[in-house]
């Protein structure tokens, strides 16, 4: 889903972050608040039996659904999610 993505910054918003406790699950970025610190997992994603899931935290607010890169990672976990191919570029 993230495989070749530079990093990038989104717009001012607050630190979203998950507790990955599931020893499947994969990290998909990882996010730093702006005004607090706090460093925490944004994004995640597991296959299991014949599911798929994704979750992606970017706050609240619009910004991050402006952002080219953050657009990509959800088009990518969506063509993921659907098991289909990932279209690169």
């Amino acid at each position: 889903i993230t495989r070749g993505m530079k990093d990038f910054d989104l717009a001012l918003d607050e630190n979203f972050g998950a507790e990955l406790v599931n020893p499947r699950v994969v990290p998909l970025y990882e996010s730093t608040g702006f005004l607090d610190k706090r460093h925490d997992y944004g994004g995640w994603c597991i296959e299991q039996d014949a599911g798929r899931v994704v979750g992606l935290l970017a706050g609240h607010t619009y910004f991050a659904y402006q952002n080219a890169y953050y657009l990509q990672i959800f088009r990518n976990a969506a063509y993921w999610a659907m098991k289909r191919d990932i279209p690169r570029g």
